[in-house]
């Protein structure tokens, strides 16, 4: 299928389709609608659940703090790029970690403080001697 979807008739017949005022209209009127828009989250958060668990290898709290509480841990690249601007590119970076596309050893889990403090500290705030 894969092969299919990359001859050239093909992607010129697909564009052709989805050039068509009626045909934008309508994919742009669904994806409009709270359905669409859930079930683009409930996938989102499902696929984000298994990039979480992978670069967390068995541990399950920030790496700076200790917090466990795992809804509040993001994904921090440990060496800082750019940010991903839209959903897609969020959802296209986080299937590239389930897949194995992107070496998860590049990235940590810190929760929403810890992650912020990196940034825009450029360090972590909490005296970690009194642990």
């Amino acid at each position: 299928m894969r092969e299919y979807n990359k001859r050239p008739e093909n992607i010129a017949r697909r564009k052709a389709y989805y050039s068509n005022p009626e045909i934008k209209s309508r994919i742009l009127e669904e994806k409009a609608t709270p359905e669409y828009r859930a079930k683009v989250k409930k996938l989102h958060d499902g696929i984000l659940l298994k990039a979480k668990t992978i670069i967390a290898r068995g541990k399950k709290e920030c790496v700076c703090c200790g917090n466990k509480n795992f809804k509040f841990l993001q994904i921090d690249h440990v060496i800082p790029i750019r940010g991903i601007k839209n959903r897609e590119d969020r959802l296209s970076f986080l299937r590239d970690i389930v897949n194995g596309k992107r070496d998860s050893s590049a990235y940590q889990l810190l929760c929403a403080n810890c992650n912020s403090a990196k940034s825009d500290l450029k360090g972590c705030p909490i005296d970690h001697s009194l642990d």
